[in-house]
């Protein structure tokens, strides 16, 4: 294993610029425009002598997902390596399983890697020997044995190393590189069991079932399916009508529904209009109508339950809830009537909410919605309590109905990390009620001190905040900010709001509370690097449509992880590439010369010969 002696981090931190380390505990390093890797216990595992480095998946799906989020290796262990313009493959102990000889390094699955070379694809084993041969535009990731490839003319305004491609044919190989389905298909999807195909004549339609020995079988045409659930996956037709298929490509249901829903993993709830209203089905997994109704304005499945409407005049409905054979259960009485969790309903009349049973008792009379409904969405922690208003008191309650504890807090709202379904907090607050008027940001339509509370509903942040936003890109870290906002204009329909950015300054701050970026700036932005954008003087603009803030007339500079400022606040726009810094006076996404500063990541400022760079690849601040 080629590993450089273990320094503390700090030192490292001398030396190179540090990523941010991933969930395996690697970070990605740079220095001099090269590229390499350091674990948590500060040895150099790879170093900085590529001049690119990126996780290899299976998929491009998996592939971007840790790309985005920083991953070094793949979670299979191997990264991609680019060196003198070709790409390479190299393992955690950084040695090169593959030769940098290829334009590129598509995906590696089950001992085999699929790489583009002179042009074309193919696939080479972990000894660097040639299984499939470079004869394909692309072979895909490998599943149970198979895997889709296909041939296809290049476009002339694609390039070499990412070509664009049209008129696809497909056809299926296996992992010793034996063609056995010929490249005929415009159309070909590899189903979840690896050994079952869909195909079409036509592109991105798909009429036939194959099997990994050549036999065809035709099925109900279709366009596109949805992920598979189950076992199962919804599938859409021309004319918007929907049906569903088995992961061995049989489709159980033909695409001539308007609508198909999976329903407690046993059943579909499917719909078809008509003239004279809608007609509801349940449909088994072999195909067969158990159950059916043209009694309800409409029914709609949530968690495992079966919501129905009733109309009540001709622009009101009320909601009731229906067993699974398609009989009420619970009378229309509210709107709207949500799911909760543990066999627990939101519901709600004209003047009052409530937390009901699904016989309909109720339980707890509550202000607005439960602050949980995410977690029955992923379907965690069932047994643990809920948090909801009570005559505007905020309170735990546990499964059946009873308040177990009461916090101090005027409002409250969840954030999931996104990365783990189970990873979540609160953000809490202590001030007035909200002023709905003012866009949907929480720091701005609610007034008071932000704080943090974990999932076991444990203060971790005290409400010291007037800001407190999670980091888009680094779940260790939060936007915090300090001082009231000052509303300078607003228009008179509404659709736009000033806000000076003088009357709040922003900092950083990690989940002990600890200040990492100091809390003086007017505005922060993040970056893909382990560096934040800083703004001081100008102001912000609101946009409805968008739902987003846009500053405008300050000068930005760079603060590090640190919280040190690395590049003064004196440019009008920032922009980052690769292992340099552009400062500019001037927009720079205008293709004509301009003057700007470069600095390296550490916020070294470089002399002549400046770097180069091709504007439309700039990720400008």
């Amino acid at each position: 294993m080629d590993i450089l002696s273990s320094q503390p981090l700090s030192e490292i931190e001398s030396q190179y610029y540090v990523g941010k380390f991933d969930k395996d505990e690697y970070a990605r390093i740079s220095r001099l425009d090269k590229y390499g890797v350091v674990n948590n216990k500060g040895e150099i595992v790879v170093p900085c002598i590529y001049d690119d480095i990126m996780p290899v998946e299976k998929d491009y799906n998996t592939f971007w997902r840790r790309n985005y989020e920083g991953y070094s290796f793949g979670s299979l262990g191997y990264s991609a390596v680019f060196k003198e313009g070709k790409w390479g493959v190299i393992n955690k102990q950084h040695q090169l399983i593959l030769k940098c000889n290829y334009d590129k390094i598509n995906t590696y699955s089950e001992g085999l890697f699929s790489v583009i070379k002179r042009k074309k694809c193919g696939c080479i084993s972990l000894s660097g020997e040639e299984i499939v041969p470079f004869v394909y535009e692309h072979v895909s990731g490998f599943n149970n044995g198979y895997a889709v490839c296909y041939c296809a003319e290049t476009a002339e305004y694609g390039n070499a190393h990412n070509p664009i491609h049209k008129n696809h044919r497909y056809g299926i190989i296996d992992n010793r590189g034996k063609k056995v389905v010929d490249t005929i298909y415009a159309a070909l999807q590899q189903l979840p069991t690896g050994v079952d195909f869909v195909a079409g004549e036509a592109p991105s339609s798909y009429s036939l079932r194959l099997d990994v020995y050549g036999k065809k079988f035709g099925i109900h045409e279709f366009e596109f399916n949805y992920h598979f659930v189950n076992g199962f996956a919804i599938i859409r037709a021309a004319g918007d009508k929907y049906g569903a298929m088995s992961e061995t490509g049989h489709v159980v249901i033909p695409p001539v529904y308007d609508s198909v829903a999976n329903f407690n993993n046993k059943f579909f709830l499917v719909n078809r209009k008509s003239d004279t209203g809608r007609q509801y089905f349940l449909i088994n997994n072999k195909g067969e109508i158990t159950h059916q109704t043209d009694q309800f304005n409409k029914i709609h499945q949530s968690n495992g339950y079966l919501f129905f409407d009733e109309k009540i005049t001709k622009y009101s409905v009320k909601e009731g809830l229906l067993n699974d054979g398609l009989n009420v259960m619970l009378p229309a009485q509210y709107y709207p009537l949500r799911f909760c969790r543990n066999g627990l309903l939101l519901a709600k009349d004209k003047a009052h909410s409530y937390l009901i049973t699904i016989s309909g008792d109720i339980l707890l009379e509550i202000k607005g919605w439960d602050i949980d409904s995410f977690k029955s969405w992923y379907k965690i922690e069932e047994e643990k309590s809920i948090l909801v208003f009570i005559d505007k008191q905020l309170s735990v309650v546990d499964s059946k109905g009873k308040v177990v504890k009461n916090l101090p807090y005027s409002f409250a709202s969840h954030h999931n990390m996104q990365l783990s379904p189970e990873d979540y907090f609160y953000k809490v607050l202590i001030g007035p009620e909200p002023d709905r008027t003012i866009g949907r940001s929480d720091w701005l339509s609610h007034s008071g001190k932000w704080g943090l509370l974990d999932k076991n509903f444990e203060e971790i942040i005290s409400p010291l905040y007037n800001r407190l936003s999670f980091s888009k890109k680094d779940n260790k870290v939060l936007i915090a900010g300090l001082g009231e906002n000052i509303f300078t204009t607003r228009d008179d329909d509404g659709l736009e709001v000033v806000v000076s950015a003088e009357g709040m300054k922003c900092g950083v701050i990690n989940f002990d509370n600890e200040i990492i970026v100091p809390v003086i700036y007017d505005w922060i932005e993040e970056t893909d690097y382990n560096l934040f954008v800083v703004y001081k003087g100008g102001k912000l603009f609101y946009d409805y449509e968008d739902d987003n803030w846009f500053f405008k007339d300050g000068k930005k500079g760079v603060v590090n992880a640190k919280g040190i400022e690395i590049i003064p606040t004196v440019y009008d726009f920032i922009s980052i590439r690769k292992s340099y810094i552009f400062g500019f006076e001037t927009d720079p996404s205008g293709y004509r010369s301009q003057v700007f500063d470069a600095f390296d990541l550490f916020g070294n400022k470089m002399s002549s010969p400046l770097p180069e760079f091709k504007h439309d690849q700039l990720s400008n601040f």
